[in-house]
């Protein structure tokens, strides 16, 4: 009918839908998502390396502190520090659970 939109929203009754992240859906009933194999990766390494590249900026806007204050940009040297320190954390926490047994 002229006018009205359809119910189905560009597909017709009966049509099979795109392939999505869903193996499938049957009238009345759920299914599982895909899931993919999980990703092996060294995340104490990565802890380490965003660290490392935190403290480095930190120390390196070191002597621009007075600049950086005169200008209202002390927040930069504010956000490394906290990288340093969140960092720090997060490699520890990553070499707790590569301990414990939860990553490998």
């Amino acid at each position: 009918m002229l006018g009205r939109q359809s119910r189905h929203r560009g597909r017709r009754p009966g049509s099979k839908r795109s392939e999505g992240p869903y193996d499938g859906r049957v009238r009345g009933k759920r299914t599982q998502l895909v899931q993919p194999p999980a990703v092996r990766m060294n995340v104490g390494r990565i802890a380490a390396a965003g660290t490392v590249v935190f403290f480095l900026v930190f120390v390196a806007l070191l002597p621009f502190w007075g600049w950086l204050q005169a200008h209202g940009h002390e927040m930069w040297l504010w956000t490394c520090l906290a990288g340093w320190l969140l960092g720090i954390a997060g490699w520890l926490l990553a070499a707790k659970h590569r301990r414990e047994g939860r990553t490998r």
